[in-house]
């Protein structure tokens, strides 16, 4: 406890200290002194035990001391791929696609740093394409304009992809390697300059470095004389391209340049600036070396006009002259550029255009489908119509046994109220009947067209219109009633014959029928299509006395086969249907009982 100087003998105790102006003291009093020593030797003994808690804990962990630290290893791995995907989540990174051959492209990256500091929208993005043919870049243009960044930009994202970390940016690559030579390592311990630091490194690089390798060079070979430093560079550069490797390099000297535009696997390659306001824009540009414009930012930076003047009077009349060609070029390329620019527009134009003629053309595609679909449902209304009035006349015909020519008539009356212009009946198909004894055998005639013919199931007699062999089939007009009848169910008469009985159709066979037949096909066919064909098919059935029918739909994907058997099975006049057997067609038919 402090006390006065003067009261340190009053009170009975150890003193500890006395303060630097003499006037206080520090006294441990004696009535504490034992409690001090208790405390003490309680904080000994916490530590003991303290101790030999944790060293229990140790001996239980180093049996598991394995296990943890390969879990710590893990969770480090794993920590580390967690950091890298949400960077590039955060910053947009783009997975890289990796080639089996040597090539980078890069298109739109950008430095993670400067994205960081001044945000994606604000940093102008970099594109570039190196490959076995264009292997080299050898970028020029003015100090500060933006060089040395791009060749960091361009190693940082090639590193990145070789980490692991998606870049800012679209990235195509299979190189493994990158070698760098930026920055001043000059070194008074190590006896380096600016220059000798640089061969060192290149010396090096050269060394160690293969085919998927990428070598980033900046400022190369400008410390020291620039005649000897370009000779110089041009040895390694044409060193690089015998070794294969990809390299960029940044330079100032007007003969690297040239050398470039002699060597056609190098490209040169600037960072654009704007002349009229005075500043870099730090857009890369291939094909044209960059002006260093020393003088233009000296002047900006107030060097003295006497300076300036006098400088102007030592330049070298070459190198003024590969300055004017360089702005000539530069000046034609911005022209090319705005010519560009001018046909994109143009393009764009005509692709809108183009949209919005294609886009009333599937308009006019599908208003055409729409029609069709119309027209084709109309279609079906009318042929159900005509359907039905054909079932009405043969129904007639075996009910009230009248005349051919009474019936035809009758049905031509009701053709014209169906449809405009009227639909000839070209076609009839008998169904199959018993032969019976030709007559044209007896009479020795021949079927001819233009001859005469009795039909030997009713005993009709009609003209041959049409007679086809390879089928077996001919047209006989009763009257003025087309029909396709089978040859051998016709007899050939005489004239005479014919006009003894006038050729009058008095009675109608059961078994001709007007489009019946016991077999369809209707695979191919949309449900909506064949349905209704099916219908009518069953209904000629009925009327021509045919008891089994055969549906054809094929296999395919089975839908169509499901779509008629559920409309079988709702018909009325089905007595039952099967899957035909293998013989018959197997699953791709359908046998029907009526």
């Amino acid at each position: 406890i402090p006390i006065k100087s003067e009261s340190k003998r009053q009170i009975p105790g150890i003193i500890h200290g006395i303060s630097q102006t003499g006037s206080t003291a520090f006294l441990e009093p004696t009535e504490i002194i034992e409690l001090n020593n208790d405390l003490s030797l309680l904080e000994n003994e916490e530590k003991r035990e303290i101790y030999k808690i944790l060293s229990n804990l140790t001996g239980e962990i180093r049996e598991h001391s394995w296990e943890i630290l390969k879990t710590l290893d893990i969770l480090s791995h794993f920590d580390s791929q967690i950091a890298k995907a949400q960077w590039s989540l955060d910053y947009g990174g783009i997975e890289p696609n990796i080639i089996e051959d040597n090539y980078i492209y890069f298109k739109d990256i950008k430095h993670p740093l400067l994205a960081q500091a001044k945000g994606l929208k604000n940093v102008i993005p970099l594109s570039i394409e190196i490959t076995p043919q264009k292997r080299g870049f050898l970028i020029s243009g003015p100090n500060a304009g933006g060089k040395t960044v791009a060749l960091k930009t361009i190693g940082v994202n090639l590193a990145m992809v070789l980490s692991g970390i998606f870049p800012i940016g679209e990235c195509t690559t299979n190189l493994r390697k990158i070698y760098t030579a930026i920055g001043d390592n000059q070194s008074i311990q190590n006896d380096l300059s600016t220059f000798s630091a640089q061969i060192t490194r290149i010396r090096d690089i050269i060394a160690n470095s293969f085919s998927d390798s990428l070598i980033l060079i900046d400022e190369i070979c400008s410390g020291t004389d620039p005649a000897e430093g370009s000779a110089l560079a041009s040895g390694i550069l044409e060193t690089f391209l015998e070794m294969k490797v990809f390299f960029l390099a940044t330079t100032h000297q007007s003969t690297l340049k040239t050398f470039a535009l002699n060597k056609p696997e190098i490209e040169n390659a600037s960072l654009e600036f704007d002349e009229k306001h005075f500043r870099p824009t730090y857009r890369f540009q291939v094909g044209i070396p960059g002006n260093s414009y020393a003088f233009y930012l000296s002047k900006s930076l107030g060097l003295q006009d006497i300076v300036l003047r006098r400088s102007h009077n030592y330049l070298d009349v070459k190198h003024e002259e590969v300055e004017k060609a360089i702005k000539l070029l530069q000046f034609y390329q911005q022209k090319a550029l705005q010519t560009l620019n001018e046909a994109q527009r143009e393009r764009t134009k005509a692709k809108k255009i183009y949209e919005e003629y294609n886009l009333k053309y599937q308009n006019f595609k599908q208003q055409r489908t729409n029609l069709m679909k119309e027209a084709r449902e109309e279609a079906t209304k009318v042929l159900t119509s005509a359907n039905a009035t054909i079932e009405r006349t043969i129904q007639q015909v075996r009910e009230e046994k009248k005349s051919i020519s009474q019936i035809k008539k009758e049905y031509e009356t009701e053709k014209k109220q169906i449809l405009e212009p009227p639909i000839e009946i070209n076609e009839i198909e008998p169904t199959p009947i018993i032969e019976k004894e030709n007559k044209s055998r007896q009479n020795n005639l021949k079927l001819e067209v233009g001859g005469y013919a009795q039909y030997l199931e009713n005993n009709e007699i009609g003209q041959i219109l049409e007679i086809d062999s390879s089928k077996g089939f001919a047209t006989v007009d009763f009257n003025g009633v087309k029909f396709k009848l089978k040859t051998e169910l016709l007899s050939a008469i005489s004239e005479k014959e014919a006009r003894k009985n006038d050729i009058r159709l008095t009675t109608y066979s059961e078994n001709i029928k007007f489009g019946a037949a016991s077999r369809i096909d209707i695979h191919g066919l949309r449900v909506d299509e064949a349905i209704p064909l099916i219908d009518k098919f069953i209904s000629d059935g009925i009327l021509g006395n045919i008891d089994h029918l055969v549906i054809v739909h094929g296999k395919g994907s089975g839908a169509l086969k499901q779509a008629v058997h559920e409309f079988l099975k709702t018909h009325q006049s089905i007595k039952s249907f099967r899957e035909g057997d293998l013989v018959e067609g197997g699953a791709g038919v359908t046998i029907v009982e009526i």
